[in-house]
């Protein structure tokens, strides 16, 4: 707290949910990673199965983060 790192990663979070949705839209509705066997067809893959991993704990961080900003916690 002193840092002030507990309210920067709630900010992360939110920042990160905000710039990666559209990067995960496409992904999900083009399916590269469903082409076929390419170098990037696995790196989509693999880019867009990180980004679902990493948005389950950024949904709960922003969430805490934005009810903290409100005043609901």
């Amino acid at each position: 707290p002193a840092l002030g790192w507990v309210p920067l990663s709630g900010l992360v979070a939110t920042v990160h949910l905000v710039f990666w949705s559209p990067a995960l839209f496409f992904m999900l509705k083009n399916r590269p990673f469903m082409q076929g066997w390419s170098f990037y067809n696995v790196w989509a893959g693999l880019a867009t199965a990180c980004i679902l991993f990493s948005f389950v704990f950024d949904i709960r961080d922003s969430a805490i983060y934005i009810a903290h900003l409100l005043g609901l916690l």
